[in-house]
């Protein structure tokens, strides 16, 4: 009777092994670009976490190079009689990246120098702002100028403005498990409830200056100004820091909506200051002219309504699930295409997802790959798509060949066709060849 097969337990011996766990992500990663064996550089500083139940660690991001061929482990193992426990590499070789590719790590420094520039510009907006307030309520008091009320009102729809935003903002970096992928798209929702309060003051400045129009031609009653020097004090340096502080939130405006708001405001109240003085200006020269301060009040009022209306419809598509722009898909595409020779782009959805994207993509790779091949090459490829910028999650779905039919329930109601339709946002392969890379056989 021939003796029984010793088949090795792979956890047991690794478990006695220091750093066993990173070799197992090692092999897992080996086959990754080719015969090129892919290693983990400062896995057990960088990427090691709390171990899991099962003994493993979960890793939380970790450098990855390309370094030359080494030959078959297999091979060598066995000409040393010890156990096999890791296969040569199976796939076919393919192009070396130009540069190392870093997973990306939730907290990392380029993160959290984005996260203190926003909070200096939130705090220097917070005191600024109620500086302002201030000032401006004394000027209005002294004056009576609606065109001063008007910026007043905007200075004090600010702060209510940023109260929403550094809430929303607070809350996005918070974990809840309420919330298993994140608040991300409370910051779109807190732009929009900015824009209501903006339009909801402008509003009223609007008719407020209607009634003073009224009174003066209707009634011949116009408003008694009073236009002295502290007015010109106050709203000149309302200009000036009102500036200072849009150059420093514009500059983060692409990085964050909350930015964007921000910047907004700060562009809203130097427009509102400039067309304060030019109104009290005008109607100091011409005292006949007085109507020239409640019309420069509406339209100073109608131009803030105008430009967050134009954001809140911004937003609500960034809510809605709006199609990424061509280059973006474009970009994307690209970076498939470069991530393995044998893998085959079939469709991108990328869509908004809050802020930022939500992107799906379709591969088609060889039928007989192993699990463990395709799976590792996709979630590579998935990190990659993640470490862009401006894409929130990412999800790449692994196929042998091109389903021409609709996968997804929304694909079969909307009629939108095989592999999610076409249009914004949308990229779909005309034809799919998928490669073909045999296992070889195992001695």
């Amino acid at each position: 009777m021939a003796a029984p097969i010793a088949i090795p337990d792979r956890r047991r011996s690794e478990e006695r092994q220091n750093g066993g766990d990173r070799d197992e992500l090692v092999r897992n990663l080996s086959f990754l670009s080719g015969p090129h064996i892919i290693t983990v550089q400062s896995l057990r500083s960088r990427a090691a976490g709390p171990p899991t139940p099962d003994g493993a660690r979960r890793a939380t991001g970790a450098e990855v190079t390309v370094q030359p061929p080494s030959p078959p482990r297999r091979a060598a193992a066995a000409a040393a009689g010890g156990e096999a426990d890791v296969e040569a590499p199976l796939l076919a070789p393919a192009a070396p990246p130009s540069a190392p590719f870093e997973l990306p790590v939730a907290g990392g420094e380029d993160y959290t120098r984005l996260r203190r520039r926003i909070a200096f510009a939130q705090g220097l907006s917070w005191v600024v702002n109620i500086a302002l307030l201030v000032a401006k309520v004394y000027a209005f008091v002294l004056s009576g100028s609606k065109a001063v009320m008007a910026s007043a009102a905007d200075s004090a729809v600010d702060l209510v403005s940023q109260m929403v935003i550094s809430y929303t903002d607070w809350q996005m970096t918070r974990a809840d498990p309420r919330f298993p992928v994140g608040q991300a798209r409370l910051e779109a929702l807190g732009v929009l409830g900015c824009a209501s309060v903006m339009a909801v003051a402008s509003f009223e400045v609007v008719a407020q200056s209607g009634e003073a129009l009224w009174s003066g031609f209707a009634q011949g009653e116009p408003p008694q100004l009073d236009l002295g020097l502290t007015l010109y004090v106050v709203l000149g340096a309302a200009i000036l820091l009102k500036a200072v502080c849009y150059a420093v939130c514009v500059v983060l405006q692409d990085k964050s909506d909350s930015m964007l708001a921000l910047a907004e405001d700060h562009l809203n109240d130097i427009a509102s200051n400039l067309g304060a003085v030019g109104a009290a200006a005008a109607t100091a020269a011409l005292p006949e002219a007085w109507w020239i301060d409640p019309v420069s009040a509406m339209l100073i009022s109608a131009w803030i309504m105008w430009r967050w209306y134009s954001i809140a419809v911004t937003q609500v598509h960034k809510l809605v699930g709006r199609g990424a722009p061509a280059e973006f898909v474009e970009q994307l595409k690209e970076l498939a295409d470069a991530h393995h020779e044998n893998l085959a782009l079939d469709c991108i959805r990328a869509y908004h997802f809050g802020s930022r994207y939500l992107v799906e993509m379709e591969v088609v790779l060889p039928a007989d790959w192993s699990l463990r091949q395709s799976h590792d090459v996709a979630l590579l490829l998935q990190h990659k798509v993640e470490a862009l910028e401006d894409v929130e999650r990412a999800f790449v779905h692994t196929d042998y060949e091109r389903r021409c039919e609709p996968e997804h329930k929304v694909e079969r109601t909307l009629g939108l066709g095989g592999s999610g339709g076409g249009g914004s946002g949308v990229f779909i392969s005309a034809a799919v060849t998928p490669a073909t890379t045999p296992e070889p056989a195992v001695a």
